[in-house]
């Protein structure tokens, strides 16, 4: 048992070094549902991992959401079909992107060969690339928005899913695991996203949803249906909910906040 907990942690845990600081990406994509973790039972020991609650104790609490999320519960790129979904369509966006100019850069690529390349264009063609991947600040409350509606559709849509066809039901797969790594990013990297490190819309929505599960919870939730409650609840919160009314101080502000992430995301 000590064996197996030396070897499956992180030497980072030890030496006390940030997440992620000291190495590259080990090729999983970390998982991280926001609906599931405002609504799981927290006191359920059955579903706790031992050497998890070793971590914790010894970890801090960054470290161990590394640990719990991305090494335990992470997926392998060569486990699902993300890596070719994922680069196909990136590929198609970035081409589409610019579709006059595709002709011009197989022509431009013949010319290089023979003339020496102009360090004017070349820092032109750096702007360009800047102006594809420009990321708006407010990338992470996208992020937040995304997920909460990919979880929304996915859960009342099960009828569907199940009459759906083979790559349908592959492509609903990626989305999912997709759609955890991205909040996995907010949640326990934001560093590693564009924009803004807004690590309290995070915590304010993370909050919001917990408040709005424990005081709204129907006692008849099982738990294999907490997830779906939530999004019920949302539902009514929507329509209870003035989103239109200024906000007049900071914590307005905040339930404001919240109330534009629910609604975008319904």
């Amino acid at each position: 048992m000590l064996r197996r907990l030396i070897v499956s942690l992180d030497l980072s845990l030890l030496l006390g070094k940030e997440p992620s600081s000291y190495r590259k990406w080990s090729g999983k994509f970390g998982q991280y549902n926001l609906l599931h973790e405002c609504t799981r039972d927290k006191q359920d020991m059955t579903t706790r991992n031992y050497l998890s609650s070793v971590v914790k104790k010894v970890a801090s609490e960054d470290q161990w959401m590394e640990y719990e999320y991305h090494y335990l519960r992470g997926i392998h790129i060569s486990e699902c079909y993300v890596k070719e979904k994922l680069f196909g369509c990136i590929w198609k966006y970035m081409c589409s992107a610019y579709p006059v100019e595709q002709e011009k850069l197989k022509k431009e690529a013949t010319k290089l060969k023979a003339d020496p390349i102009d360090e004017g264009s070349r820092v032109k063609g750096l702007r360009d690339i800047e102006e594809v991947l420009e990321f708006i600040p407010e990338f992470q409350e996208s992020i937040l928005i995304l997920h909460i509606a990919t979880d929304v559709v996915f859960l009342h849509s099960e009828a569907e899913q199940h009459t759906a066809s083979s790559e349908t039901k592959q492509d609903m797969k990626v989305i999912k695991i997709l759609s955890d790594y991205m909040m996995f990013l907010v949640a326990v990297l934001p560093g590693m996203l564009p924009g803004l490190k807004l690590r309290s819309l995070y915590d304010t929505t993370l909050a919001a949803l917990e408040k709005l599960w424990s005081e709204k919870r129907s006692l008849s939730c099982s738990s294999m249906t907490r997830e779906k409650c939530l999004t019920d609840i949302m539902f009514m919160f929507k329509k209870e909910e003035n989103i239109t009314r200024k906000p007049e101080n900071r914590e307005e502000w905040k339930l404001g906040l919240e109330a534009r992430i629910y609604n975008r995301a319904l």
